[in-house]
């Protein structure tokens, strides 16, 4: 993967952005930028889980979490 080609110096690296509204430039690290990335995209997740439940849909992680829940208490029962 690319990020492991990565320096520990590369990662902390910081980058100034110009932002239109704000005369100073916001300064950030590749990390943190990486993070942010990260982070939105969560957030974004975490919007689809709340619409899909609010229409009665179970959402994908939930379901899968559910699968393995019911897969591991199923286990002990045909080992016995």
């Amino acid at each position: 993967m690319w990020r492991k080609r990565l320096s520990c110096n590369e990662i902390r690296h910081t980058t100034n952005s110009q932002r239109r509204k704000h005369p100073t430039p916001a300064s950030k690290s590749r990390f943190e930028m990486l993070l942010s990335v990260k982070e939105h995209e969560m957030h974004h997740r975490g919007q689809l889980m709340v619409a899909q439940r609010v229409l009665g849909i179970v959402p994908h992680l939930t379901r899968l979490r559910e699968e393995q829940a019911a897969q591991m208490q199923a286990q002990p029962a045909s080992s016995s």
